[in-house]
């Protein structure tokens, strides 16, 4: 099945999507699939769940050019849920426009009970489906953030979707991201440093998973440069089997406050 949310006057509403069609369903989990509503140009699609955290793996493919040697553990670091958007919506940067922010495209796990130190042969069974991630990243602030929370945790730096897919087979995949359809990133799942359910298997020892928890499982190789992105450029996830890609404009930054150009009213 596959799984997504759009909006409505009294908030986010669960639908099942196929065929560019979306249709009633009572609840994500188990739920049964009713009357068709109507096609997704009359009910767009957003964010496919509200995860309570994202959890994002780094310099996870063979290959990648930033890993470090000996490394024995997975690289993770943590996402706002506020940073999560939708299909179409644009990707906006609180920074100075000097600051260099560009797009990652991921495949993206969808936990669907909650877990803690579980096995990757549990993990098979924790997961609900699978989705399109864009881990939007800005260069780190002066240098000195190495947690990343502002390099990674801005509103809008999490596009998701367009839908969960909860029969989708991850082997063999290829992931790639695309600037104005230009080819940026690419690479296959079979090339994971860290396999996903073992992935999900060490994070639920490090921490509790909840349902609608989201894993980035990492970004493909880089082909080419840096992908910065400017205002006006279009940023496209794509995964195999997936019928449609995550879609996103970037916007660049907005008018800074006083307190960014260092002049600040008298408090």
């Amino acid at each position: 099945m596959k799984v997504g949310r759009i909006r409505t006057g009294t908030g986010p509403r669960w639908v099942a999507y196929r065929d560019g069609s979306v249709f009633e369903l009572d609840r994500p989990l188990g739920g049964t699939v009713g009357e068709r509503l109507g096609t997704t140009a009359e009910f767009p699609l957003i964010a496919p769940c509200p995860p309570g955290k994202v959890v994002g793996a780094a310099t996870n493919y063979l290959g990648s050019t930033d890993r470090y040697a000996g490394i024995s553990e997975p690289m993770v670091f943590l996402k706002a849920a506020t940073s999560v958007i939708g299909p179409g919506d644009p990707i906006v940067s609180p920074y100075q426009s000097e600051t260099v922010v560009w797009g990652e495209a991921e495949l993206a796990a969808v936990i669907g009970r909650r877990i803690s130190g579980i096995t990757p042969e549990q993990a098979t069974e924790a997961v609900f489906g699978w989705t399109i991630g864009n881990d939007v990243t800005a260069d780190n602030v002066d240098g000195r953030d190495h947690h990343l929370a502002r390099s990674k945790s801005a509103d809008t730096f999490c596009p998701l979707g367009p839908y969960i897919d909860t029969d989708y087979r991850i082997e063999g995949r290829r992931i790639s991201g695309h600037l104005n359809d230009r080819l940026v990133t690419t690479g296959l799942t079979s090339d994971f440093f860290w396999d996903p359910y073992v992935l999900i298997s060490r994070l639920s020892h490090w921490f509790t998973l909840e349902p609608f928890d989201v894993i980035l499982t990492g970004h493909p190789p880089l082909v080419g440069s840096l992908p910065v992105m400017g205002p006006g450029d279009v940023y496209r996830a794509r995964v195999e089997g997936f019928e449609l890609d995550l879609v996103n404009p970037f916007h660049g930054s907005p008018a800074h406050t006083p307190e960014e150009t260092g002049d600040a009213p008298a408090r």
